[in-house]
């Protein structure tokens, strides 16, 4: 059974997810260009931690970017976090997209960059209880719910 509203929702969270996976991929740009020529900050272990206005990014031993953090109202808390793969390809994404300081979007990706699922946090608890599953053409195949805050699938919903 399909539900008119989840639709509208999936192409919301579609098009923000999208935008989502763009912002990573922005983001490691600009944490990979440092503009000032500096090498960054040394930590144990031969990391090195590099920040740019509302970026830091923590870059590996072996030179590889490995997380990526966006502190976008400057208040000390990061609103986005990219973790990386070893091949330098996002693995997930946490946002806080109202800045209250609770995770409430989750971005997961393939191995090869792209986006496999999104699940988000309707009711602002910390906790996914949506989920919507994104195939390799970039469509919503998949919406997945928990209605009673379980953390279980309830009820799935096929949009196509």
């Amino acid at each position: 059974m399909r539900d008119p509203n989840a639709m509208t929702s999936t192409r919301s969270i579609l098009r923000s997810g999208t935008r989502s996976a763009c912002l990573g991929a922005t983001l490691a740009a600009l944490a990979l260009a440092d503009c000032t020529g500096e090498p960054g900050r040394r930590l144990p272990g031969d990391y090195r931690l590099v920040q740019k206005d509302q970026y830091q990014a923590l870059y590996g031993p072996d030179g590889r970017i490995q997380r990526l953090l966006q502190d976008r109202n400057h208040d000390g808390r990061a609103e986005a976090v990219v973790v990386y793969r070893p091949n330098g390809k996002p693995e997930r994404g946490e946002l806080d997209t109202d800045a209250d300081g609770v995770v409430d979007r989750w971005e997961y990706f393939r191995a090869d960059g792209t986006l496999e699922k999104v699940a988000v946090s309707r009711r602002r608890t910390g906790r996914p209880d949506r989920w919507d599953h994104v195939g390799p053409d970039g469509r919503v195949y998949q919406v997945d719910f928990d209605e009673d805050g379980d953390g279980k699938v309830d009820r799935s919903d096929y949009p196509r």
